[in-house]
């Protein structure tokens, strides 16, 4: 990405040159020696750049002086914007930004595309930052730039630009229906433009956003997208990259010969094609994952070496895959090399990092050999790492939308404290082995009653009461209020009022809901609208997602087929539209706090 920032940097001094070289009619000889020689220093520095980065500052500091002499805009300009694409290859993202906005502050006839252009450089870079709320305000700068400029293939790309700038930063501020929107509408600008080179740049993207969501079969179908338009642009590095994302997807949902064909695939292109060693690391990497889950260790540990063999690997890809290591070798009970392994790991990740995920696992691994060597003491001080590391996870604010994995948290937080006390108890065997039976019956008793506790009487009595009022709750939320006297998002009421009516008849009539394939585009066909507006509607008036929104009228009509019939769960999961039973055990339980069959129980009493 850094690089096509750069590119796009070069592209805009060159056409800032061009635009107003022009300019200065009849100038006199001095004048045009002057310009021809700033002229002369700005093409020097595409090489300089890669070659000594630092002498380029000094070499656009003196195109500078000659634009002051001038009184030259265009090669201000250019200098400015030429010596922040220096800043930013050496990582100083402040002398980049003043750079830019020293560019930006000079106003001559015909900049408005160049300026826009810039801003849109701006902008991914607070997107790497992670300020996405500056990202956004920079992003409609541009946008109100080629506003006011006729159509163009030029203003499309920029457009373009800005609508793929917009969807990076809503997704990086958890707002997913308008970074669907605006990577929709990214997408569209890109078919209208026909380069396929941005087309599946759309799709990656959108590949890497739901890959982040851990909704993995979106993640997998939009790369499938971006490697189908790969191989048209004939774009052989795409094509490595996507086949190795596609190898995680495919890791993440346990389709594990197809992750070895798409990795497999991916060498061979590296090699034969690219004939470059660039991916390779990653991809061996990912190929050793792969088979520690198929327990192939003795490859899972091949792989891994070859991965590491590699100078170019990063720190961080260099962690992951000793961290796999490390946990390939506790698996093959070689309890030693996964503890080296392991602590490596943690090396390379370094002592800062917000890793937690990753820094877990490599806890858990660490105290989990500790256990089998009988190393009690240090088994114990990891498990409590692990323990924190834990709750750094699900503390930080990019899981803050996983609500629905709270309970199961909760019981999993409870499991490592059982864990921590079972080992301390061990810790205190080599002490005093009664003081150990006692810890272990009283650990054992303290077990059974929180089952039977949590099991018999939250489950039926309590869950059932906070369940009643879950439901009641989302009801009053989704039901159609169409007496609603605020507009939806610029819809005039009597149309909002009119698909609320048609909507609620598709939902409560037709029971559009038990197609289980349901979709935000059928169901607009349905109704006679598009899918924007219903989106719109759906989220301004309901408060929800249009997922959440028919999976209300699925949850109702399972309550129903619960309470009066004697059908089994997985013939209810089906009849009230659910794709599979896991999926509707997962929803029923998150809505209604109870599992189908409590639920059923409870309303049987």
């Amino acid at each position: 990405m850094k690089n096509q920032r750069v590119a796009l940097l070069h592209w805009l001094v060159f056409a800032v040159v061009l635009l107003l070289g022009a300019c200065k009619k009849n100038a006199p000889p001095v004048y045009e020696e002057k310009k021809l020689r700033a002229e002369a220093l700005l093409d020097s520095i595409s090489n300089l750049l890669i070659q000594d980065p630092e002498s380029v500052i000094a070499l656009s500091d003196s195109i500078l002086k000659i634009a002051i002499e001038l009184d030259d805009d265009s090669l201000k300009s250019a200098a400015l914007i030429e010596k922040g694409g220096v800043y930013i290859e050496l990582g100083n993202t402040f002398a980049f930004d003043s750079c830019l906005h020293a560019a930006l502050a000079i106003q001559f006839e015909g900049s408005e595309l160049l300026h826009a252009e810039t801003y849109t450089i701006l902008a991914d870079n607070y997107n790497i930052q992670g300020d996405y709320t500056a990202a956004l305000q920079l992003a409609q700068k541009a946008d109100s730039l080629i506003c006011i400029r006729e159509w163009s293939p030029k203003t499309t790309m920029i457009q373009y630009k800005v609508s793929l700038l917009k969807g990076f930063a809503f997704f990086g501020l958890h707002q997913n229906d308008s970074m669907q929107w605006y990577m929709d509408e990214a997408l569209s600008l890109a078919r209208e433009l026909e380069v396929e080179n941005n087309i599946l740049f759309v799709y990656s993207y959108l590949g890497y956003f739901y890959f982040q969501l851990s909704d993995i079969p979106s993640a997998e179908k939009y790369l499938l997208e971006a490697y189908e338009w790969s191989k048209k642009a004939n774009n052989y590095d795409a094509m490595s990259s996507m086949l190795y994302s596609l190898s995680s997807t495919a890791i993440g949902q346990e389709k594990y010969d197809k992750s070895i064909e798409y990795c497999q695939e991916a060498l061979r292109i590296e090699s034969e094609q690219m004939k470059t060693e660039s991916k390779m690391p990653y991809i061996y990497a990912n190929m050793a994952e792969t088979y520690y889950y198929t327990q192939e260790y003795e490859k899972a540990v091949e792989n891994a070496e070859k991965s590491l063999s590699f100078p170019q690997l990063d720190t961080m890809q260099m962690a992951a895959t000793y961290a796999v290591l490390s946990q390939t070798y506790l698996m093959m009970d070689d309890f030693s090399a996964a503890l080296n392994h392991a602590q490596t790991a943690l090396n390379f990740m370094g002592e800062n990092s917000t890793d937690w995920m990753k820094k877990e696992a490599i806890f858990r691994t660490i105290s989990n050999s500790y256990e089998k060597l009988r190393d009690y003491h240090n088994a114990l001080k990891y498990a409590k790492l692990s323990s924190v590391a834990r709750d750094s996870v699900l503390s930080k604010e990019r899981y803050g939308t996983i609500h629905e994995l709270r309970t199961k948290y909760e019981t999993e937080k409870k499991d490592l404290a059982l864990q921590a006390a079972a080992l301390t108890i061990k810790s205190q065997n080599q002490k005093n082995r009664w003081l150990i039976v006692f810890f272990i019956l009283l650990s054992s008793l303290f077990t059974l009653y929180f089952y039977h506790y949590r099991k018999n009487l939250k489950s039926q009595i309590l869950l059932a009461e906070q369940g009643s009022k879950v439901a009641n709750l989302t009801s009053r939320t989704l039901t159609p209020n169409c007496g609603n006297d605020n507009n939806a998002n610029g819809l005039s009421d009597e149309k909002t009022n009119e698909i609320l009516l048609r909507l609620r008849e598709c939902m409560e009539d037709k029971k559009m809901f038990k197609n289980p394939t349901l979709t935000l585009d059928a169901l607009a066909e349905e109704l006679g609208t598009n899918r924007s507006y219903l989106s719109i509607v759906i989220n301004s008036r309901m408060q929800k997602g249009f997922t959440e929104y028919v999976n209300f009228y699925r949850v109702e009509e399972a309550k129903k087929l619960l309470r009066d019939t004697d059908n089994k769960v997985s013939y209810i999961s089906a009849e009230s539209g659910f794709g599979s039973p896991q999926t509707f055990y997962s929803i029923f339980k998150n809505v209604v706090q109870l599992t189908p069959t409590e639920y059923r129980k409870t309303q049987k009493k």
